[in-house]
């Protein structure tokens, strides 16, 4: 007879232990997901930032209405009208203690207001003094009625409250919004040495609307408060940026900008490399110099805030190069970073249809910084429409070669009308000339933006003296290029 195989398996009775454990850990885990843990402690830090918020916004309603004259003041009805804003008004012997929100939160005055008092009547006209305790009286709105003033001027003449009031963050942040107020501070120079010495001038003063236009109509702005002006040459590109937008803004003079800054100035820029899109020639990657060739000299296409003028023109002080002649600038040999005008031996069309302008507004314009792209303004050049014609064309450029009369000063070769001699080349005819050089005595002649009067081939040059010249340069010639813009 064959004997049955004995097998081992789990009893009813651990089978009903296992599930009796595993049912007390998950009511254990539910527990602790619930409001006596986890959910709960979510739910209570929910409404404990929600309170706050709310506690925040009464306190910023607070502090606004107590810039409205008379400063510093409240009365019980503003109170009520502010906190009724943000639920019910809950009041105890007809006196204001706090409110319940909309979701049945109860919030106490005493923990919006820091206890403080409420003026029950104050005097037409009349100026709380925050002298004895400023943060007190800006944090909590304790209102001392000790020292009162009939104008915002007698609050000023108190020298060690105003002081008391720059040097607070509180009161710069509230008082920013107060247009009286700022305009009084403004008024004295006493008061401004104040402002311009303290700690939240910059995160506070200059982002408030109300303090910028004040500073701007007082007469002691720069004795005390130095708005942004950095010299082109070693400033950071942020710093560049900052000074002019602030000159478009109206924050800055253009003699503001020349009290650190002069034509003949040079930064350094690195061009990335360009393809031969459009022009017969490529170019490497590269460092140029921009010198300052002007100030307010071009027009600007559209007028920025009033502003009809560029700040600044930038010229590129000498020739894109190739590699053995940016190492080795003089006796070089040939340029092959040179290219032309044009694509066809004509001049018609002038600067406004030749290859060159389209380069210029697109792979050059390019190649620049990317912080320099976006200062750089478009502006209005004048140039002879070409095939012998008079008439003045106007483009609008991003990017430009200067024309003969803006370099020279003179329109020996070409038609009158096509702008004015930049302040740079007219300083010093030197400036004139550019980099590379082939020899002791040649530099390299470089394209102008000009056609040549009497044909309709040629087109103007700078020579190597840096003088002008017109003989039998055809538009397809090839020659150095230093192009222009203004920001």
């Amino acid at each position: 007879m064959r004997k049955l195989k004995q097998t081992k398996g789990i009893t009813l009775v651990a089978l009903v232990i296992t599930i009796i454990i595993l049912l007390i850990l998950a009511g254990i885990s539910i527990s602790a997901l619930t409001n006596q843990g986890l959910f709960g402690r979510a739910n209570e830090a929910k409404r404990e930032s929600e309170i706050a918020n709310i506690k925040e916004q009464i306190q910023l309603d607070i502090y606004e209405k107590q810039l409205e004259p008379p400063l510093g003041s409240i009365t019980e009805e503003q109170l009520g009208t502010i906190l009724g804003k943000y639920g019910t008004v809950n009041k105890e012997d007809g006196k204001i203690v706090g409110i319940t929100t909309g979701k049945g939160y109860e919030i106490l005055l005493k923990d919006i207001y820091g206890g403080g008092t409420v003026a029950e009547s104050v005097p037409d006209g009349a100026i709380v003094n925050p002298v004895n305790d400023i943060t007190t009286w800006l944090k909590t709105g304790e209102i001392s009625k000790q020292y009162s003033y009939t104008t915002i001027e007698q609050v000023i003449a108190d020298s060690t409250c105003t002081e008391s009031l720059m040097n607070n963050e509180n009161a710069m942040k509230y008082l920013a919004r107060s247009t009286e107020f700022a305009n009084a501070i403004c008024a004295s120079e006493t008061t401004m040495t104040y402002l311009g010495q303290s700690t939240y001038v910059d995160n506070t003063v200059l982002n408030s609307d109300v303090w910028v236009t004040a500073i701007k109509t007082s007469s002691y702005k720069w004795s005390v408060l130095e708005f942004p002006v950095y010299p082109w040459a070693t400033a950071s590109d942020e710093d560049i940026i900052k000074m002019i937008n602030a000159y478009y803004d109206g924050d800055i003079t253009i003699d503001d900008i020349k009290t650190k800054n002069s034509v003949g100035d040079t930064r350094s820029v690195t061009l990335s490399a360009m393809k031969a899109t459009g022009v017969s020639e490529s170019h490497r990657e590269q460092i140029v110099q921009f010198v300052i060739g002007d100030f307010e000299h071009d027009d600007l296409t559209t007028s920025i805030n009033g502003k009809t003028k560029a700040c600044m023109t930038l010229i590129q002080k000498d020739c894109l190069m190739d590699a053995a002649n940016q190492s080795n600038p003089t006796n070089g040999s040939g340029n092959t970073e040179n290219g032309y005008i044009n694509s066809t031996i004509t001049n018609v069309g002038s600067w406004r249809d030749c290859a060159r302008r389209t380069w210029c507004n697109n792979i050059y314009f390019n190649s620049l910084p990317e912080n320099i792209r976006n200062l750089i303004k478009e502006v209005k050049k004048l140039t002879s429409a070409g095939s012998n014609s008079s008439t003045i064309v106007t483009t609008n450029d991003k990017i430009f070669l200067a024309s003969d009369i803006e370099i020279l000063g003179t329109c020996t070769y070409t038609f009158s009308g096509e702008g004015t001699q930049y302040q740079y080349y007219k300083n010093s005819s030197v400036n004139r000339i550019k980099l590379p050089t082939w020899d002791t005595r040649d530099t390299n002649i470089y394209l102008t933006r000009s056609p040549v009067k009497g044909n309709s081939a040629h087109w103007c040059i700078i020579s190597s003296s840096g003088g002008s010249s017109a003989s039998d340069w055809f538009a397809t010639t090839t020659f150095g290029i230093s192009p222009n813009f203004c920001i």
